[in-house]
């Protein structure tokens, strides 16, 4: 839950227009131009630049290198959304925002869907059509990310976000569970019991929007949904991509990272 001093608090989640059609298209059509940095994850699943959820859970050391190889690359290639990111983030934080020096930049989820119908897919292996439901329990997290990008800072307050850019057939979305960060500490709810939680207890399914910007402050418990198309319905073809990122606030002021 938002504490009262979070710039978010008047909502568990809030959504933000920040790209029109055409400017969505256009960063799309760039991030599918610079398909041989993409970064193969798993099956249908990857990402462009690096990521700390990933990257950083062994060596941070190792996280700070492959920022290194990927910032030069994203600042080149995507210099003007990186500009209006700051700006749009600073109006609706009310506060100094910059990216943090040394740490990845946010950037950006790819997952393709190639019309096959596959089993269940297990926690890694987003290739194709999946079950939306039983796969989104599987995934239910916080974002505690922050914990291995700087693991020395004590934020004040944290941001994640998400910028839907494109969507498979059927649409794509997050999953948000009544249930925070503090009290699944409180009762001491290991990983597998959080997916028992996500399996027993309803959820709200948000909808993504192209060019419109969620934002949390990642202690909710959610879940991304590649496509709410029903079971019974065609394997889906095509992309759901986004921007990714978070941020943490030290002494009011903003650091974002991937």
């Amino acid at each position: 839950m938002l504490s009262d001093g979070h710039p978010l608090s008047s909502t568990r989640l809030a959504v933000h227009g920040f790209l029109d059609a055409s400017e969505s298209a256009e960063t799309v059509r760039r991030i599918n131009g610079l398909r041989g940095r993409w970064t193969k994850r798993a099956a249908g699943y990857f990402t462009l630049g690096a990521a700390s959820y990933l990257d950083a859970t062994e060596s941070h050391d190792s996280y700070l290198a492959a920022a290194v190889q990927t910032n030069s690359l994203l600042s080149s290639a995507f210099g003007d959304l990186y500009s209006a990111l700051l700006g749009f983030l600073a109006h609706v934080l009310d506060e100094p925002v910059s990216y943090g020096e040394r740490l990845a930049l946010p950037g950006f989820h790819i997952f393709e869907f190639y019309g096959e119908p596959l089993e269940l897919p297990r926690l890694q292996d987003f290739q194709g059509y999946e079950s939306a439901e039983e796969s989104a329990f599987e995934r239910a997290h916080f974002d505690l990310q922050f914990r291995d990008a700087v693991p020395d800072w004590t934020p004040e307050a944290t941001v994640s976000f998400t910028l839907p850019l494109e969507q498979p057939p059927g649409g794509a979305g997050l999953a948000v569970w009544p249930l925070d960060c503090a009290e699944a500490v409180r009762r001491n709810l290991s990983r597998a019991e959080l997916s028992t939680f996500a399996a027993q207890n309803p959820y709200e399914r948000v909808s993504y929007e192209t060019g419109r910007m969620i934002l949390h402050d990642g202690f909710v418990l959610h879940s991304l949904l590649h496509t709410f198309a029903g079971a019974r319905a065609p394997a889906p073809k095509g992309q759901r991509i986004t921007l990714q990122g978070h941020g943490v606030r030290c002494d009011g002021r903003w650091t974002l990272f991937w």
